[in-house]
């Protein structure tokens, strides 16, 4: 079978949350990150025909970037990619190795906010809190309008970046999550955080769904 540079750019996306991952067959690929903060799951064209575990998902993918135009035959103890004269056997590891996901689909408590994320909003403020060695993103509501902010949410001094992303009704609410939990795939997203300490970034234009735990 061979595997689609979509299914690639959301391996490539999910090894930046785990670098293990167990995929179960069949066609979504989930993860979980180690410290149990960020859950994904991405539906995909391809159609997995057994689960099977990867232990360094960065490296297999590095191995799949040396051909052009792999194909893969999935085995119960490895799977072979291969192209033109080149074979590579690469092997699977126990699922008990991997920091997997629970297997029941998460849903959202209840609803405190909702709102459109554009990729372009996103990009911006998180250049800027890499720029500015910002370690926290907050979404933040006043007078009506939404903001996007880099800020250092345990320092009342801190330098901020705040960009206007929306409006909303007048309550004032603010979550902060970590810069580096943010770890989407670049696209526009559908937002709903909850009081309960966590928010569901759903994508628009492409089947992909992450829970991001918020900072108390």
């Amino acid at each position: 079978m061979n595997i689609s540079k979509e299914t690639l750019a959301y391996l490539k996306s999910f090894a930046q949350i785990n670098p293990s991952i167990w995929v179960n067959s069949g066609s979504t690929l989930r993860t979980m990150s180690t410290n149990k903060t960020i859950v994904a799951s991405a539906k995909v064209p391809e159609e997995f025909p057994i689960d099977f575990g990867i232990y360094d998902l960065n490296t297999f993918l590095s191995v799949i970037s040396l051909m052009e135009q792999p194909e893969f035959e999935f085995s119960p103890n490895h799977v072979e990619i291969s192209a033109g004269k080149t074979k590579v056997q690469y092997r699977y590891v126990s699922k008990k190795v991997i920091v997997t996901p629970p297997e029941k689909e998460l849903t959202i408590p209840d609803e405190a906010l909702a709102f459109l994320l554009t990729n372009e909003d996103m990009q911006r403020v998180m250049r800027a809190a890499k720029v500015m060695s910002l370690p926290n993103i907050v979404v933040d509501t006043r007078n009506n309008e939404l903001f996007l902010v880099a800020t250092d949410d345990s320092n009342n001094d801190s330098n901020e970046y705040r960009i206007v992303v929306g409006e909303t009704s007048p309550d004032e609410q603010s979550f902060t999550f970590r810069e580096e939990n943010l770890k989407l795939i670049e696209g526009d997203y559908e937002v709903i955080i909850s009081s309960k300490g966590i928010a569901q970034f759903t994508g628009k234009s492409q089947d992909v769904t992450y829970f991001i735990a918020t900072e108390s």
